[in-house]
């Protein structure tokens, strides 16, 4: 069991497969997740206001780690890609 109070724990949780966003409310342990479904997420972002609690240093501080990582993440895809070379076009044949 975990060995600290809620309150010094993150206040959410979230996960996705892609088509809903499932949202634990850790001071609410065993219940089930608000489902945000992908559909929804351009009226339901608020929702998910926690994950960018913007007066957090701590918070910021996650972000800025985590946008950093993204762009390096970026990077490493664009080199990677430049490695290999788009198939050619396959011929069609007509009958």
């Amino acid at each position: 069991m975990w060995n600290c109070r809620w309150t010094s724990i993150p206040g959410g949780s979230v996960t996705c497969n892609f088509a809903e966003f499932w949202v634990y409310d850790m001071n609410r342990p065993g219940e089930e997740p608000e489902i945000i479904k992908l559909e929804d997420l351009p009226k339901e972002y608020y929702r998910l206001q926690f994950l960018v609690d913007t007066g957090n240093e701590h918070l910021k501080r996650e972000m800025e780690v985590s946008m950093a990582t993204g762009e390096i993440v970026g990077l490493l895809y664009d080199a990677f890609a430049k490695q290999y070379r788009t198939p050619p076009a396959r011929k069609r044949c007509t009958v």
